[in-house]
């Protein structure tokens, strides 16, 4: 027996939603996926036999978008409550020449960063790394820092900071000429962000 379209496309959406909340692991949140989708099939432009118009189409395309970054933003909260995000860069309008920067947590080591031509023109130009996206318990962290640069002997550094919020961006930003008394790599944090 062919069903209607009506009831092929609620069975589409039903399976599409489902899906994509068991790959994000958001399975609980099920009774909402109902509601938009008995939603979705008593929406008077589906209640014909006819394929919609390409404008519910285009309408339908960015409702689903804009789920799909609710959905994303709800698994960062929810999977990375005390998330901490720390970016490696430079001094504005920079001449160094970095190679590789080699960064520790706690004692635990990062996946050392290598900079080839086009990603160290990017940190002179003001850009920042990611180096580490994962959660960090609030409390007093250590961080060592090697950075191997060209023409310039290697560079090690130990910060110690404290973590005082659940959400925080770090950046551990190179100097070129550091003041006096100033250590070559300073941290710098920026809070009340989400």
């Amino acid at each position: 027996m062919i069903q209607p379209l009506k009831s092929r496309l609620s069975h589409w959406f039903l399976s599409i939603v489902r899906s994509s909340l068991a790959l994000s692991g958001l399975q609980r949140h099920g009774a909402l996926v109902v509601a938009l989708a008995l939603h979705a099939t008593c929406n008077p432009a589906f209640a014909d036999d006819a394929l919609p118009s390409p404008s519910n189409l285009e309408d339908a395309k960015s409702d689903v978008l804009q789920l799909d970054r609710d959905l994303a933003h709800l698994k960062q909260r929810m999977l990375l409550p005390e998330r901490t995000v720390l970016l490696f860069g430079l001094t504005p309008r920079s001449q160094l020449s970095v190679q590789s920067v080699q960064i520790s947590i706690d004692g635990k080591a990062l996946p050392i960063r290598q900079y080839d031509q086009s990603s160290l023109g990017a940190l002179l130009k003001g850009g920042m790394d990611t180096v580490m996206d994962a959660n960090l318990k609030t409390g007093i962290h250590m961080i060592d820092i090697v950075v191997v640069q060209t023409n310039r002997p290697k560079l090690t550094q130990r910060i110690e900071f404290t973590k005082t919020i659940s959400k925080d961006i770090l950046a551990v930003q190179l100097l070129e000429h550091p003041g006096v008394g100033e250590r070559p790599l300073r941290l710098v944090e920026w809070s009340q962000h989400d």
